[in-house]
């Protein structure tokens, strides 16, 4: 089957595979059965920044960011 695109990976999966491509700081694997997987990013200068994982490789690899919180001012 071709596909367009990126292909997210959706539902339950096993999460021991390395992450690739992230922003640096502290990283949070969301896997939820009836949702598509995510990372959430708390990067040094502050906030969390949130994406898709797309698997090449043998690595989970950033996608699209689909969330940010910001701090201002």
């Amino acid at each position: 089957m071709a596909t367009a695109g990126n292909e997210f990976l959706f539902g339950i999966q096993d999460c021991r595979l390395p992450l690739a491509g992230f922003p640096e700081g502290r990283k949070r694997i969301r896997i939820r059965a009836g949702e598509f997987i995510t990372v959430a990013v708390r990067p040094p200068e502050g906030g969390v920044r949130v994406f898709y994982v797309d698997e090449k490789r043998g690595k989970w690899y950033r996608s699209v960011e689909i969330g940010r919180n910001v701090e201002v001012g």
